[in-house]
């Protein structure tokens, strides 16, 4: 390590992570294309969707730009679908950068399929949720992550 000095090191130790973050913010990972074998279908809310896929469109709130390691609030819901018995969603699993980190069920009647979490972030590119309905299947949206690196 010769010519290496102190400074440079604690230099790319303080630039190193506001790098990956910058990088984080510029580019994403793809989202799941299936889950388990089974495809997972992604209504294009820019088109005339068909009855059932206005069903499944899933709602993702959360701020524009994030602090790295700093906590917010992320909810999510599938507010135009059916709770009853016949037909219902079963389940929702929020994964960010593919790892699963939450997963809820859903009884078939009574329950909105709606929740909110609050997450602390060190880096990441994306949140995805996927959900499956009884009858039409498996169903998801991905957002990228912004993080605010002006703070």
């Amino acid at each position: 390590m010769a010519g290496t000095t102190r400074r440079s090191i604690l230099l790319s130790a303080l630039a190193g992570p506001v790098a990956f973050a910058q990088e984080q913010r510029t580019s994403a990972p793809p989202a799941f294309a299936d889950f388990h074998g089974r495809a997972i279908q992604r209504p294009d809310e820019s088109t005339e969707l068909l009855p059932h896929e206005r069903e499944h469109v899933i709602e993702i709130e959360m701020p524009e730009a994030i602090k790295v390691d700093a906590p917010f609030d992320l909810s999510f819901s599938m507010p135009n679908h059916p709770k009853n018995g016949p037909h219902h969603l079963m389940w929702m699993r929020i994964f960010v950068d593919n790892q699963m980190v939450s997963y809820m069920t859903f009884a078939p009647k009574w329950v909105q399929p709606r929740a909110a979490l609050t997450l602390e972030l060190p880096a990441a590119r994306r949140i995805e949720i996927i959900a499956e309905c009884n009858r039409h299947g498996i169903w998801g949206k991905a957002v990228p992550v912004v993080f605010d690196l002006e703070s």
